[in-house]
């Protein structure tokens, strides 16, 4: 049965009332189109552009230039499927290339964070927790529960560097980074020391000195709901 709103609350497809998104520097730029009413639901930063007494909103233009391409790209997906894209095919031995996805992941997050999507803020760290972990019996992805053999698959330095230097000292998206490495061991911390955030290290240094019943993952023993802004 079709979930039922009120008439106000219906998008207007109207292609007078779209907008155009142009993103990156001159030399590489490109345009994106979207609904104002689909984006500016999702986004305080769009929303704010488009309500108020700006440029933005008589010429329905907004310029990010910024941001990366291929991360917008991602971003416009979430919008308009409301899932996010991930690469699930990946083999749980192929370090490099989930080291690449909580890269990308990682700078998703730091846009949604800038437009002020929340609910692209979370997708993105459900990924993250997903991609991250690993069932070794199944090389499937793991959704939840406990797996039979996890293994995990922690950010890498470069991954933590981008979200700390795109977020502020209460973000969730910090917060996951740290959890991430609670069963990392103290000599490899110490070894990496150098390449990772200040407040990375600070946070992380917090949680392994809190008692633990075990030496599995926080994030994976808390599962995405400590990790959703509402």
């Amino acid at each position: 049965m079709a979930r039922l709103r009120f008439k106000d609350q219906a998008f207007n497809f109207d292609i007078s009332t779209s907008l155009t998104i142009l993103v990156g520097q001159s030399s590489s730029q490109k345009s994106f189109l979207a609904h104002e009413s689909i984006i500016c639901a999702r986004s305080e930063f769009f929303c704010r552009a488009m309500t108020g007494n700006w440029a933005e909103r008589e010429e329905r233009l907004v310029k990010l230039p910024h941001n990366k391409l291929a991360t917008f790209a991602l971003y416009m997906d979430i919008v308009y499927t409301n899932t996010i894209a991930t690469d699930a095919n990946t083999s749980p031995q192929d370090s490099h290339a989930r080291t690449a996805e909580s890269i990308e992941l990682c700078e998703l997050y730091v846009l949604s964070e800038k437009l002020r999507d929340k609910s692209a803020k979370n997708a993105v760290l459900e990924a993250m927790l997903v991609i991250n972990t690993i069932d070794e019996e199944t090389k499937s992805l793991y959704h939840g529960g406990p797996a039979s053999n996890p293994k995990h698959f922690n950010p890498s330095a470069d991954a933590i560097a981008i979200m700390y230097d795109g977020t502020p000292d209460s973000s969730l998206g910090r917060k996951l980074m740290a959890d991430l490495w609670s069963t990392v061991p103290t000599k490899y911390i110490l070894k990496n020391a150098d390449e990772l955030p200040r407040g990375f290290l600070k946070d992380l240094a917090i949680n392994l000195l809190r008692d633990q019943p075990d030496r599995t993952s926080v994030a994976l023993r808390a599962g995405a709901h400590p990790y959703t802004e509402v």
